[in-house]
């Protein structure tokens, strides 16, 4: 039973994302790699993201306090 699509947003080159996706055995779950965002997405998974719920004043504070991982969490080299 499918109970989502997943989809990868990336700048990065696909067939490196493709051969990662493959090599970590994680392709299969992956419906479309690629550079543009769907709109219609009903949930974005980003490691860079703040959400923004209309309160501009929490946006502003998480943004100021954000922290970046210490180490990406995919490595392509």
């Amino acid at each position: 039973m499918k109970i989502c699509t997943i989809e990868i947003c990336t700048v990065r080159e696909k067939s490196l994302v493709n051969n990662w996706l493959k090599e970590n055995n994680l392709l299969q779950f992956i419906s479309e790699v690629t550079d543009i965002k769907n709109k219609f997405l009903g949930v974005i998974l980003d490691d860079r993201a703040v959400n923004f719920n209309g309160d501009f004043n929490k946006a502003c504070y998480e943004i100021t306090n954000f922290l970046l991982p210490r180490k990406p969490v995919l490595s392509f080299q």
